[in-house]
C-alpha cells in the first residue's frame, strides 16, 4: 500500500526495595518515557526490560503499614518488623508445578530477621507514630501528615483516617499473609485526597535515593475514593489496597463472584503533573495496586476523561466521538484523535510486582477487577526472573473470569511474571493459595492453570506489552488447560497502538476472539492467539452455527505493515529549520485511511512505532492501493 494511502500527520518474598531507576523524563518526547524492549528468546527467565534486581535496596528502606454508596462512579504499613523473604529468582523457568516454586517458600516468608532498617527512618516512623497520639492536624499549608505520607484536601477524622495499629475489616484483624496490616491511612469518602511523601520521607528523582514512606493507602470497603498522587513512594505490604466490598451481597454472605457485590469499592486515582510516583510490595503474593474481582479502578493524568455530567469519555475508534467538554473546562471536538484527553505533562507511576501477584490487580489466587486506564506514564515491571500473575490482571491462579480492562489514553509499558502476561491473564503456581488470602478477596474458583485473560478492550493510548518466558506479551498465560481457556472472553482493539512481545505469543488467548477495527497492532508471525487464527473485523462470527475455520472468511482481518520511515526521515530533511531528532514513534494528530482510493472507517492508531504502524485489513485490500 502506498504512502498516499494514509493521511498521518506526525507531531516471593519481603524484600527491600530496589534502586529507583527511571528514564529521563521528557513529556515531549513519546519514547523517553518508556523501557526499551526486545523480544526475549525462547528460553529468557527476565521479562523483557530490565526488572530491578532481587537484592537491590534502596538507601534508607524502611523496616515497618462514609461516603454516599451511591455516588457516581465517574465523580469526581507498616510491615511485620523482623521479616524478611527468600529471593523469588530461586525459582527455575520451568513450566510450573507443585514443585516450582518450592512450596516450602511459602512457609519460610515470614522467618528470616530484616536486615535493611536504618536506625533514621525507624526513629522518624516512632515519632510518626507518637506524633498520632494526638490527634493530626493540618499545617498552615493545609497539609496533614499521617505516617509517613502527607495529606491535603478532606477533613482527617471524617474523609480519612490513619491507623498505626493493625486495621480492623468485618469485625477482625485484617491480616496480610497471616501477619497483621498497620501503618495504614483509611480513606472514607469520595473527597478528593492529594498525597505526597512526608519528610524526612521523600525521594530524589534525580539521585534515586532518598527514604521510602511506609505508609499504604487503603480505601474502605464500598467507598468511591477520587486520590490524587503527587510524589508518592511507597514501600509495604500492600502500598495501595482497594477493599473488595465482599459482604455487601443480597444476603450477606461473603461474595464467590464479584457479580455478588452490590456496591464495588471503586478507586479514581489521578497522578499529578509533572509528579513522580513509585508502589513497591514488601512480600510477595500480594499486588503493590491490588484491585481485585469485585472491586473498580481508574487511572488518569490531570485531564479527567469526563464530561461536566461526570460521565466517562470513551475514544471509541481512537477519536473523540462527539463535541464535549470535560469536567475540567477543557473543550475537544469530534473527530479529533484520542491524545488530546492526554495532559501536556503527565505524571509517572512505577510499580515494582512480586512472585505470584499482579503489579495492579489481583493477590495469589485473585482474579483482576473492573480497571481503565485513561492517562498518565505507568512502567509496571516483575520483579525476579520467576512467578506466574499478570503484570495487569490476575495474580497467579486468578481465574480471570470477572477480569474486564479498559485503555482509553495515556502510555503504559507493563510486563508480567515468567508464567504470566504482560496484560491479562495469569498461570498457576502450583499452590493452593488459602494459606495467602487476604480477607476481603473473592478466591479464585478455578486455580488448575487457568489462562483466562478475560475481557479486555482497546479505545486508545499506547501500550507495550511483556510476557516472561511462557506468557503472551497481551492475553493468554502459560499452560492452557480444561479450565483455562479465553471462552466466551474478546480482545477487542477500536483505536490505539498496542505492541505486545511474548517469547510464546504475542496476542490473543486461547478458545477467545481477537476483534480489531481500529488502532496500530503487532503480532509476530506464527505468534497469534485466537479463534479463527487470525482476528476478526466485525462480530459476524457470533451467528449460531457460524464456521470459523475458513481461511478466506471476508470477515476476517489480518496485520499488514505500512513502513513510512523513510517518508518522515524525508519530510524532517526538508522542514525549514530542518528536523534533527531520529525518534520515529511520533503522535498522530490526523487520521485518514484510504483503500483503493476510496476512505475505509478504521479507527485511529495513537502513534507510530519506529516509523511503522500495523494495521488489520481484509485480505481484499491487501491486493489495492
Amino acid at each position: 500500500m502506498p504512502a498516499g494511502a494514509i493521511a498521518a500527520e506526525a507531531q516471593g518474598t519481603e524484600t527491600p526495595p530496589p534502586a529507583l531507576d527511571h528514564p529521563a523524563d521528557s513529556a515531549d518526547t513519546p519514547a523517553a518515557d518508556s523501557a526499551e524492549f526486545s523480544e526475549p528468546p525462547d528460553d529468557a527467565g527476565t521479562t523483557s526490560f530490565d526488572a530491578p534486581p532481587d537484592d537491590a535496596a534502596p538507601e534508607g528502606a524502611a523496616q515497618t503499614e462514609q461516603d454516599d454508596p451511591g455516588a457516581s462512579p465517574d465523580q469526581a504499613g507498616e510491615f511485620s518488623e523482623g521479616t524478611v523473604p527468600a529471593s523469588s529468582s530461586e525459582q527455575g523457568g520451568t513450566s510450573p508445578s507443585a514443585d516450582s516454586p518450592s512450596p516450602s517458600l511459602a512457609h519460610e516468608v515470614f522467618s528470616a530477621a530484616h536486615e535493611a532498617a536504618t536506625s533514621a527512618v525507624e526513629k522518624a516512623f516512632a515519632s510518626a507514630k507518637a506524633d498520632n497520639a494526638v490527634e493530626p492536624h493540618a499545617d498552615a499549608d493545609g497539609w496533614t501528615q499521617v505516617g509517613s505520607l502527607k495529606v491535603k484536601g478532606g477533613e482527617y477524622g471524617k474523609d480519612y483516617i490513619y491507623t498505626a495499629d493493625t486495621m480492623q475489616f468485618h469485625g477482625a484483624d485484617y491480616t496480610v499473609a497471616g501477619a497483621p496490616l498497620t501503618n495504614v491511612v483509611e480513606v472514607l469518602t469520595s473527597e478528593p485526597l492529594t498525597f505526597q511523601d512526608a519528610d524526612p520521607f521523600n525521594i530524589d528523582n534525580v539521585a534515586n535515593a532518598g527514604t521510602y514512606s511506609t505508609t499504604a493507602i487503603v480505601v474502605r470497603e464500598g467507598r468511591k475514593a477520587d486520590i490524587i498522587l503527587d510524589g508518592v513512594h511507597i514501600y509495604h505490604r500492600t502500598p495501595i489496597n482497594i477493599l473488595t466490598n465482599c459482604y455487601d451481597t443480597e444476603d450477606g454472605a461473603k461474595a464467590t463472584e464479584g457479580t455478588d457485590v452490590k456496591n464495588p469499592t471503586r478507586l479514581h486515582l489521578t497522578l499529578a503533573d509533572g509528579s513522580h510516583n513509585a508502589l513497591w510490595s514488601a512480600t510477595a503474593y500480594t499486588a503493590p495496586l491490588h484491585c481485585g474481582e469485585g472491586s473498580e479502578f481508574v487511572l488518569d493524568d490531570s485531564v479527567r476523561n469526563a464530561d461536566k455530567a461526570g460521565n466517562m469519555v470513551i475514544p471509541v475508534g481512537g477519536i473523540i466521538n462527539e463535541d464535549v467538554t470535560l469536567v475540567g473546562g477543557k473543550q475537544l471536538a469530534k473527530g479529533q484523535i484520542h491524545s488530546v484527553l492526554d495532559s501536556d505533562n503527565p505524571g509517572k507511576l512505577l510499580i515494582y510486582g512480586v512472585q505470584d501477584a499482579a503489579s495492579i490487580g489481583g493477590n495469589n489466587c485473585e482474579s483482576g477487577g473492573r480497571m481503565t486506564f485513561n492517562g498518565g506514564i505507568l512502567e509496571a515491571t516483575y520483579a525476579g526472573s520467576s512467578g506466574c500473575a499478570a503484570g495487569i490482571g490476575a495474580g497467579s491462579g486468578g481465574n480471570g473470569t470477572e477480569t474486564l480492562i479498559m485503555f482509553n489514553s495515556g502510555r503504559y509499558t507493563v510486563a508480567g511474571g515468567y508464567h504470566g502476561a504482560g496484560v491479562g491473564a495469569a498461570c498457576y503456581d502450583g499452590y493452593s493459595g488459602a494459606t495467602f488470602y487476604q480477607p476481603d478477596i473473592i478466591g479464585s474458583r478455578s486455580y488448575n492453570h487457568p489462562t483466562v485473560a478475560g475481557d479486555i478492550t482497546i479505545h486508545g493510548g499506547y501500550i507495550r506489552a511483556s510476557g516472561g518466558g511462557h506468557g503472551n506479551g497481551f492475553g493468554a498465560a502459560c499452560w492452557a488447560g480444561a479450565a483455562g481457556y479465553n471462552t466466551g472472553h474478546t480482545i477487542t482493539v477500536t483505536g490505539g497502538t498496542l505492541y505486545p512481545t511474548g517469547s510464546v505469543g504475542d496476542l490473543g488467548g486461547y478458545d477467545g476472539y481477537v476483534v480489531v477495527t481500529g488502532g496500530s497492532v503487532y503480532a509476530g508471525a506464527g505468534k497469534f492467539i485466537g479463534i479463527g487464527g487470525t482476528a476478526w473485523g466485525n462480530d459476524a462470527y457470533k451467528e449460531e452455527g457460524y464456521n470459523t475455520s475458513n481461511p478466506n472468511d471476508p470477515n476476517k482481518v489480518s496485520m499488514m505493515t505500512i513502513n513510512l520511515k523513510s517518508e518522515i526521515e524525508k519530510r524532517n530533511k526538508e522542514a525549514t529549520p530542518v528536523i534533527t531528532h531520529t525518534d520515529f514513534d511520533e503522535l498522530i494528530t490526523s487520521w485518514t485511511l484510504t483503500v483503493g482510493g476510496k476512505e475505509y472507517e478504521y479507527g485511529s492508531p495513537k502513534q507510530f512505532f519506529d516509523g511503522q504502524l500495523f494495521l488489520w485489513l481484509p485480505s481484499s485490500a491487501f491486493s489495492q492501493e
